[in-house]
């Protein structure tokens, strides 16, 4: 393959990923990354067809993916979700994110029930737990841009959509392994995860409190030690990713439980140091990976098939309901 045929696709990307964020300005009601899945449907297999994935591309959507989980770790305010002085009247975010979640659950326990009755499906337990999860790489984006993260209220939200993404995940992991050869040790490896993610706050708890001691508060707001901060987040979450694929997890928990070791060791002068990674994030890597998801849909292949087709929408509907 010639060098400029592997940069093509790219630079289109990369160009709909610039025009676009301008273009939904004024359309306030449709989020951003809305704007660039259907930008991917437009240039990919269900649109023009200008674009087809190569290894460049999904790599650096894989990156994309695992970049929005590491920062939606970052953005879960502990002090928020586990304050020292809680008033009476303080939503509690892990507490509605938990009714939150159980509502979910059973909701898409029952709605999958009468569906399977009617024949649109055969397992309903499997259904169920497709039907309660929820994307938190899509959440995390809309809050984001609506400026709801940092509160008690988008906190609950974040958390909600956290238990029905990793939780669904790894009940349909234990689910798919009882059915198909049962319960196995592996699934217990995902454990050695949390473990390790404990292991690296501890460590850099006594690094950041070492440094302090050392260099005091000025130090930590020069431009080399928050450049050698940014580094060390993302060296974390490549070696999260690395651990994740060694125990045959999710690279995602992997990259999320890293964003939420860098949010417990997270202090004041610690801001620029997310502002690069957001930027480094949100600025290049997962409008990639948005504007793939939508080159990728292969829309045509859905519409052939009527019964597909209808199947889709009763599953869009109940999604709805449910949530």
């Amino acid at each position: 393959m010639q060098p400029n045929a592997a940069f093509l696709p790219l630079l289109l990307v990369l160009l709909l990923a610039f025009i676009v964020p301008p273009l939904l300005s004024r359309v306030r009601w449709l989020p951003g990354i809305v704007g660039e899945i259907l930008a991917g449907l437009l240039i990919g297999r269900s649109g023009l067809n200008l674009v087809t994935p190569d290894v460049t591309l999904d790599f650096l959507a894989e990156v994309g993916l695992a970049f929005l989980m590491f920062l939606a770790g970052l953005e879960i305010d502990f002090t928020l979700i586990f304050p020292s002085e809680p008033g009476r009247r303080r939503l509690k975010p892990f507490l509605v994110a938990s009714l939150s979640f159980a509502a979910t659950v059973a909701a898409a326990g029952a709605l999958s029930q009468a569906l399977v009755r009617r024949g649109w499906a055969d397992d309903p337990w499997m259904l169920a737990l497709i039907l309660s999860t929820t994307s938190l790489g899509i959440v995390l984006p809309v809050l984001k841009e609506r400026n709801l993260s940092g509160g008690a209220f988008g906190q609950a939200v974040l958390l909600a959509a956290l238990l029905a993404d990793f939780l669904t995940m790894f009940l349909i992991t234990v689910y798919v392994a009882l059915r198909s050869s049962g319960l196995s040790l592996d699934i217990l490896l995902v454990g050695l995860l949390f473990v390790s993610a404990l292991l690296a706050y501890r460590l850099g708890l006594i690094r950041v409190r070492r440094r302090r001691a050392r260099h005091g508060l000025l130090g930590e707001l020069t431009a080399t030690a928050s450049q050698t901060r940014v580094h060390a987040a993302v060296a974390l979450l490549m070696g999260f990713i690395i651990l994740s694929n060694f125990l045959g997890t999710e690279m995602i928990l992997g990259a999320f439980l890293a964003g939420a070791v860098l949010s417990l060791l997270n202090r004041s002068g610690y801001e620029p140091t997310r502002h690069r990674l957001e930027g480094i994030g949100f600025g290049f890597f997962i409008p990639l990976f948005f504007i793939t998801v939508g080159i990728r849909f292969n829309l045509p292949a859905l519409a052939r098939n009527p019964r597909t087709l209808a199947l889709a929408g009763v599953f869009l509907a109940a999604a709805f309901l449910i949530k």
